[in-house]
Formats: C-alpha cells, sequence, structure tokens
C-alpha cells in the first residue's frame, strides 16, 4: 500500500470552557425541560450509536461473507488454514469451528480443539442448515464477534474484532453527549427550539446523514465543520477521523485481501505442478486414504494393545480388514501401464484387487511400524498386474505431516523385476567369490589336506545344488588315482577307489586334461566295476574335471547327482575355479608335509649341534659333566608350569643347553682349579656371561636363547652380574633357570664338596628368596619339586 492513500487526522483538542451564558441557559432549560429534553438527547445519541454500530458490523459481516466465499471456493481442506492466516491481524482473528462450537481451524494451532465461547442457546446447526449469519457484542462492548456459516463445509467462518474503531469511537462519544447534553439544555433553553435546531438538530441531522451515507458504503463523505462548535464539532471531527479511520481499514482490508487471492493463485498454480509432476512421474504414484486404517489402530491403543506384532500375529482377520479398508485415491499414468490396467478406474477403490499373500505379509510389517510412529516405511514385494503376471517391485510409503483428521498416503512404487533378478546373480556370485575365500584361506592357514578337502566338498554341494561329491588324488611315483574324501554318498561305494590314468571316469578326465560330463549314466557301460555297491547310489549324471596344479596332474574332482544335471557357462566357470583350489590345496599340503619334514630334520640338526657343544663345554669343565642335561629338562617344566607360551619353551631349552658356552672363553687351568681363585681369576670367571653373548647373538636361531647364558648369575636385588639387573629387570628366562642352576650345583658333588642334603638344598634356596631369586619362581619351583616327589611315589608304589 501506498503512503499517499492513507492519511490519519489527528483527533482534535477538546475544550473543557463553558460560558457563563450557556451556564446560565443550561439551568434555565433544565428547570424548565429536564425531562423532555434528556429523552430527546438520548434518543439523539441511541440513533448515532446504533447507526454507527450498525454501520461497523455491516462491514465486519461483509468482510466475513467474502472470506466465507473465498474459503467455500477451496477444494482441499489443506488451503483454509493459510486464508485464515493471511486475513487475520494483531486485534482480528479470523477462524472456523464446527456445528458443535469446536474450533477447527484456527492460526493459532494451540486453539484448534478447544470450545468456542458462544452463548448458551446459540444454535449452531440451525443456523448452518438455514445459511443464518449474524453477530454478538462480548459484555465489556470491545469485541466484536461476527459468524457466517459455509454450509458445504459444516463450518462457521467466526470474525474476533477485539479493537472495533467505531464501538472505541462509541464509547467516547456516550462520554461527550453527556457534556453535550447539559450545553444543549442551557443552549435550548435561552433560544427555545431555533436555537436547538440551529445547534443541535441540524447539526446531528447532517452527522445522521453523513453516518447513513458511509453505512451505505459511500466512505467519501465527511461532516462539514463549518456550522458547529463546541462539543458537535469534537464530535465531528471525531466521526470524520473515525470515517478516515475506516478507509484506511479498507484499504488494509483489500490490501490483505490482494494478498490472499496471490496466496490462492500460488496455491493452485503449485497445486498444477503437483498433479503434472505427479501423472508425468517415471515411477508408479498411489494417493491412498488410511483414514480408516489409523482409526483401528488407534482404538487398539485405546484398549492398551502395545504389542502390535503379538496382536497381528494372534489376529490375522485385523489384518485383512484393515487392509480392506485402505482406499486408492487416485494413481498415475505410470503405475496403470505397470499394472497393465485399462485406466485409472480400474486401480481405485480398494486395495483386494491387488491382493497376495505376499503382500499380506509385508502390510503386516508397515502396520507394525506405523502402529509405532513411523512416518514412512520401505519394502521389496513381489506383485501381480491386473492380467496376472508376476511383477517384483519396491514401495515407499510417506505419510504427510497434517493435522487433518482424514490421513493421506502417497506411496511410490518402482518395478525392480530386472534388478530383482541382477541382484540374486549378484548375490550368487559373491556366494562363490565368498566360498572360494574360504578354501583359499584354508589353504593359506595350512590346514590339513583333508579338512581342506572337506571344505572343498562342503561348498561344491551348497553352491551347485548337487548330491554327492569325490576327490580322487593322483600318486605321480605309483601313477595312480586313490580316494581322499566324500561327502554326500549312501554307501562306501568309492571309498576303496584304486584307478591307473586312462581307467574309469575319473582315469579318463585325468589323462585327457579336460572335464568329463555324463548326462544320462543308464547310458554308459558301468566303469565302476570295482564299486559293487554303487548301483545302490541311483546316480543319474556325472561330472569330472582333472585337478591341475603348476602344469601336473593333483587329482581329480567328481560330481554325482540323483538327477540330470543342468549345467551353463557359470556353473562351469565355478567348478573349475572349485577344482583349481582343490589342485593348490593338494599341491600346497604336500609342499607343507615336505617343509614340516625338512623343518624337522633341520631341528634335530639344531639339537645334535647343541649338545655338541654342550658336551665340548663339559670336557673343557669336567666338574661339571651331566649339568647341562640335568638342569635343561627341570627348566623347561618350571617355564611351563609358570605359563610360558610354548612357542618359548624351545628357546628356553637351548639357552639352558648353553648357560655356561661363556666358559669356553675361560682357561681351563681357572675352571678345574681346586684352590681358591684369586680375585683377579674371579675377574675373569664372571666374563663368561659376555662370551656366552658374542658368541650366540650373530648366531639367527640362537638370538632369543641368549637371555638365560647372559643373565642367569644376575640377582633379584640387584647385586649379581654381568648388569647388576634388579626384579622384572632380568627376563623371565634367566630368573626361572638361575633357581634350577643353584639347586642342581648344590644337589650334585663336586670334587672339592659332597652333594648337600636335600632339606639343606630346599632352605638355602628360600633363605635367598627375595635376594638372590625371585619369589614367584622359588614358591613354582618348591611346588614342582612336590609334584615330583608324589610322581615317583606313586611310581613305586605296586
Amino acid at each position: 500500500m501506498k503512503n499517499d492513500q492513507i492519511s490519519v487526522l489527528k483527533t482534535p483538542q477538546k475544550t473543557n470552557k463553558l460560558s457563563a451564558l450557556a451556564l446560565r441557559l443550561t439551568v434555565w432549560f433544565l428547570i424548565l425541560s429536564t425531562l423532555p429534553l434528556i429523552v430527546l438527547m438520548v434518543f439523539i445519541q441511541g440513533n448515532i450509536s446504533n447507526q454507527l454500530r450498525q454501520t461497523e458490523v455491516d462491514m465486519e459481516q461483509r468482510r466475513n461473507k467474502e472470506i466465507a466465499a473465498s474459503i467455500s471456493q477451496q477444494v482441499q481442506v489443506e488451503n483454509i488454514l493459510p486464508i485464515l492466516k493471511a486475513s487475520s491481524s494483531p486485534d482480528k482473528t479470523f477462524y472456523a469451528i464446527n456445528n458443535g462450537g469446536e474450533i477447527i481451524f484456527h492460526p493459532d494451532g494451540a486453539k484448534i480443539g478447544e470450545q468456542a465461547e458462544f452463548p448458551e442457546n446459540f444454535d449452531y446447526l440451525y443456523r448452518i442448515n438455514n445459511e443464518i449469519d449474524g453477530y454478538f457484542i462480548t459484555l465489556d462492548a470491545k469485541t466484536i464477534i461476527s459468524f457466517t456459516p459455509i454450509p458445504h463445509l459444516n463450518l462457521f467462518l467466526i470474525s474476533e474484532n477485539r479493537k472495533p474503531a467505531i464501538l472505541s469511537s462509541i464509547n467516547e462519544l456516550e462520554t461527550k453527549s453527556i457534556i453535550q447534553l447539559g450545553i444543549s439544555l442551557f443552549i435550548i433553553s435561552i433560544i427555545a427550539g431555533i436555537i436547538i435546531w440551529i445547534v443541535v438538530g441540524k447539526p446531528i441531522q447532517d452527522l445522521t446523514k453523513v453516518a447513513v451515507k458511509i453505512s451505505e458504503g459511500d466512505l467519501s463523505q465527511t461532516v462539514n465543520l463549518e456550522s458547529m462548535n463546541d462539543e458537535l464539532l469534537v464530535l465531528a471531527n471525531v466521526f470524520n477521523y473515525m470515517t478516515q479511520q475506516l478507509k484506511d481499514t479498507i484499504l488494509g482490508l483489500e490490501h490483505n485481501l490482494h494478498q490472499l487471492q496471490e496466496t490462492q493463485s500460488a496455491l493452485k498454480s503449485s497445486e498444477n505442478r503437483y498433479r503434472t509432476i505427479f501423472e508425468t512421474a517415471s515411477v508408479c504414484l498411489w494417493e491412498e486414504d488410511y483414514t480408516e486404517f489409523f482409526n483401528r489402530i488407534q482404538q487398539l491403543r485405546d484398549e492398551g494393545v502395545t504389542n502390535f506384532r503379538e496382536y497381528f500375529d494372534q489376529n490375522p482377520d485385523f489384518l485383512i480388514n484393515a487392509f480392506a479398508c485402505i482406499k486408492i485415491l487416485d494413481v498415475n499414468q505410470e503405475t496403470v501401464k505397470l499394472y497393465e490396467a485399462e485406466s485409472k478406474e480400474e486401480l481405485l477403490g480398494s486395495l483386494d484387487r491387488i491382493y497376495t499373500p505376499e503382500l499380506l505379509e509385508v502390510f503386516k510389517e508397515e502396520a507394525i511400524a506405523i502402529s509405532h510412529g513411523a512416518k514412512s516405511f520401505e519394502s521389496e514385494i513381489p506383485n501381480l498386474t491386473l492380467k496376472g503376471n508376476k511383477i517384483q517391485t519396491l514401495m515407499r510409503i510417506n505419510l504427510p505431516e497434517t493435522r487433518s483428521d482424514q490421513r493421506l498416503m502417497l506411496v511410490s512404487i518402482m518395478d525392480v523385476t530386472d534388478q530383482k533378478q541382477n541382484s540374486l546373480r549378484i548375490q550368487k556370485q559373491v556366494e562363490h567369490l565368498s566360498a572360494l575365500r574360504q578354501i583359499d584361506l584354508a589353504i593359506t592357514s595350512h590346514l590339513d589336506l583333508r579338512s581342506i578337502i572337506n571344505l572343498l566338498l562342503s561348498q561344491i554341494r551348497r553352491q551347485l545344488k548337487v548330491d554327492a561329491v569325490n576327490v580322487l588324488k593322483f600318486n605321480p611315483h605309483l601313477n595312480y588315482l586313490h580316494y581322499i574324501s566324500s561327502t554326500g554318498f549312501r554307501t562306501n561305494a568309492l571309498q576303496n577307489t584304486r584307478l591307473r590314468l586312462g581307467d574309469g571316469f575319473s582315469g579318463r578326465a585325468a589323462l585327457e586334461r579336460k572335464p568329463l560330463f555324463i548326462q544320462d549314466l543308464s547310458e554308459q557301460t558301468n566303469p565302476f566295476t570295482q564299486a559293487p555297491y554303487f548301483f545302490q547310489e541311483g546316480f543319474v549324471s556325472y561330472y569330472g574335471i582333472p585337478l591341475i596344479a603348476k602344469g601336473e596332474i593333483k587329482g581329480v574332482l567328481e560330481i554325482f547327482n540323483r538327477s540330470p544335471l543342468s549345467i551353463n557357462a557359470e556353473w562351469e566357470e565355478f567348478i573349475k575355479d572349485l577344482a583349481t583350489q582343490g589342485a593348490l590345496a593338494i599341491d600346497a599340503a604336500s609342499l607343507w608335509e615336505e617343509q614340516q619334514r625338512i623343518n624337522e630334520e633341520l631341528k634335530i640338526a639344531y639339537d645334535s649341534t647343541l649338545k655338541g657343544w654342550s658336551f665340548a663345554l663339559e670336557l673343557h669343565d669336567y666338574e661339571t659333566f651331566g649339568h647341562s642335561d640335568r638342569v635343561t629338562d627341570r627348566t623347561v617344566r618350571l617355564a611351563q608350569k609358570m605359563g610360558v607360551r610354548q612357542d618359548q619353551l624351545i628357546h628356553i631349552r637351548r639357552g639352558a643347553i648353553l648357560h655356561d658356552i661363556g666358559k669356553m672363553g675361560v682357561p681351563e687351568s681357572i675352571l678345574n682349579k681346586k684352590d681358591k681363585l684369586s680375585e683377579s681369576e674371579w675377574k675373569i670367571i664372571r666374563e663368561h656371561p659376555l662370551y656366552a653373548r658374542r658368541l650366540l647373538e650373530p648366531i639367527d636361531f640362537l638370538k632369543e636363547a641368549v637371555d638365560i647364558p647372559y643373565y642367569h648369575h644376575e640377582w633379584w636385588n640387584g647385586g649379581g652380574y654381568p648388569e647388576g639387573l634388579m626384579k622384572e629387570q632380568i627376563p623371565l628366562a634367566a630368573r626361572i633357570f638361575a633357581v634350577i642352576d643353584v639347586w642342581d650345583a648344590l644337589s650334585y658333588p663336586r670334587p672339592y664338596r659332597d652333594a648337600w642334603p636335600k632339606e639343606k638344598v630346599y632352605q638355602y634356596i628360600k633363605d635367598l628368596s627375595g635376594i638372590q631369586f625371585d619369589p614367584q619362581v622359588v614358591s613354582a619351583f618348591l611346588e614342582l619339586l612336590t609334584e615330583e616327589e608324589q610322581e615317583k611315589s606313586l611310581k613305586v608304589e605296586p
């Protein structure tokens, strides 16, 4: 709205001063004709007030009818609320109620559902049916409530004008009229009827005429102020000000009406776009009415049902009936095409026309999801066209947000028949790859050959859906195929198979190095003469494929089926891959067995070498003869008792054997000296851990065995050598061996002393617990000795 379209008149200043003459005339008039004049002024005031009030009420009613007409033209109820919002303002609210007085549409969403405050005897139904509109003013005379029926929607359009300009002016007019009454009484008392007419009657008549014309819609009228003064001038000014306000209000309403029309146009345009998109979409679109379905679900909630899955499982008829109550309101052309219908009408109505048992199962999951508050649901479902053709579809249902009692769903359906077939094909390929991967992992994990072959056979039966599978391994030294493993056989018919190349089906496949397929075994001469029970298996078809790795025959994979085999390129490609895996498994197993044999021989050679070094040391230091063998076995047992890993025991064993190998660097004169060693000689003796380390560390397989030769003279309290380590700084292997070493040295005689008694050795080791030895190792060692004593006593008992 342009600024020059609306002008606002300032309320004129009111005069409170009355002349002495006016006062005397008023008193004289009041004395002579108070009652008639009061009646006259009340009549005049009432006439003006009624005219002004009727003017505003008429305008309210006219505006109500315009908006009611606009609402009546709406096709969808969702468009009503935007119209009401656009028409409302801070001082005026438009809303709609039903025939029970309940608010259905309101700009303030919180008031929806509340009861409208109407008179108790207000007959809603009668006024709607007879299209009777009207109004009433609240008791405080501050609000005009107008109502206009909208019959075909069974609604009332209500407007609440909480700040009516004319009513406010009337209240002010009533105050002014009292003053005017007094002044008029004085004036009329002096100049009688002529002055009353000139001063009061004529201006009021002019004002009334203007008010009548304004009530008729002519807002160009204004009251002539030249012949008026005092309160009449104020009243005329107020009236003119009110008239201008009405003009401004009408201009504002016209502007709002224009915006409303634009909104309606935009909504209509949006609806047209929606219909265009709906009809031309490349996917199937359905509009379905779920109102009755939601009502039934709400009824279950009201009855206390919370576990809808359990309820639907126990009451399948509920789902069938709920499914039937869903109505198809509209579908697009793509739907007509997909479901092979002649027209939309064939699909509209109940969903029963496209019902299938599978669809009902999907509907159950949909009902459960929506019952728990889901706003959408998606599922892949098999379906039937109207001509009975099967299709695979992907369905997605969206529940739009709405406060309406009507619950409409937009359903999109996509034909995924081709995608489903591709998905199944891909899934099958993935399963094949997974099977190959499992076999590959088994091969690389160095499982035994029989376990790998059994895995291969189970995968063949599972993936290819065949009845029985058999694997024969080729012995290149004896030049024959022999049985390894099988699955799916009813008898042991083929477990004793031994065939030379060229004999039988498997021998032919191996010799010719290509698959052999026999569709009907009954047409062939029986090649299984070595298996008299073979005929009890009832096999119909045979497929044999050679297992070849690195250009060499490793065996034959045989497939037997009790019905004709259906073989395609994909089937043959997969069996070739499996055959390659089987050949690799046999080849890898053979290589692994050979490697294990070589490793065992190498291990024996290592241990023999270490034994030779230990024997050479004992020859060098004859006082310790037999010491290495004794401490080695007991050290390994104690390490096992203390939870040392199995793969570390070999290093502990080797370290125990070579624990004093460093003494090879100490002169025999010092090692075998019977007298007390000098300080310099002790210094040389204490160098033997360093000699051991220098000797063993360069040897790869002995690097991890250095802990015992280098650290076994360290003490728990840090008083040992060569590095003065303490507590857990000392490797566990060295802490274990230190106890065994001292125990053996004291338990057996030396040239310079006798062996100690067992109890004395025990006590010595206990005394040094926490000083020289690890307390936990001492405790475990004493338990080990006790266990050994118990084992000996059990062996002695008859």
